[in-house]
C-alpha cells in the first residue's frame, strides 16, 4: 500500500481519499453504475434544465437573471435548479442575499455539445427521408 509516514498530514489524507474513491469506483457493479448514470441523465431530461445549463455556459448566474433570460417563473426555475443541484450538476454560492449558480463540472458542456451533434445528424436523416417522399 502507501507509506503514510513519509508525507505530511494533508498529502496523506488526500492519498487515502483517492485510494478509497478508486476502490469504490472499481468495485461498483455494472448494474449499480447503470443506475447512477440513469439518475444523472434523468436530471438532464427536461428542456428547461438543458436551457439552464446552456445559460450557465457564460459563468455564474443568479436566479433573477436566469428567470429573465429564460422567460420562466421563479418557482418553476427553482424547482428545476433543485433537481440539478441534488444531482450535483450545478453548484451554488451565496453572495449577500443572492444565490449564484454555476455548473459543477464544465465537462457537462461537452456532453451537451455531443448530444446536439447526434440530434443534428438525426435531423439530416429525417430531411433526406422527407425529400424522398
Amino acid at each position: 500500500m502507501f507509506c503514510f509516514s513519509c508525507r505530511n498530514d494533508f498529502t496523506t489524507a488526500a492519498i487515502y481519499v483517492l485510494y478509497i474513491l478508486t476502490f469504490v469506483y472499481y468495485n461498483i457493479s455494472m448494474p449499480e453504475l447503470s443506475v447512477l448514470k440513469a439518475e444523472f441523465f434523468k436530471a438532464l431530461s427536461h428542456p428547461l434544465r438543458i436551457r439552464i445549463l446552456d445559460e450557465l455556459r457564460g459563468g455564474e448566474t443568479g436566479v433573477n437573471a436566469l428567470c429573465e433570460r429564460l422567460s420562466a417563473e421563479q418557482s418553476t426555475l427553482s424547482q428545476h435548479l433543485a433537481v440539478l443541484r441534488n444531482r450535483n450538476v450545478v453548484t451554488t454560492r451565496k453572495e449577500g442575499l443572492n444565490v449564484l449558480y454555476s455548473v459543477a463540472d464544465p465537462e457537462i458542456f461537452h456532453l451537451l455539445d455531443v448530444a446536439k451533434k447526434i440530434f443534428n445528424k438525426q435531423l439530416v436523416g429525417v430531411r433526406k427521408m422527407l425529400r424522398q417522399l
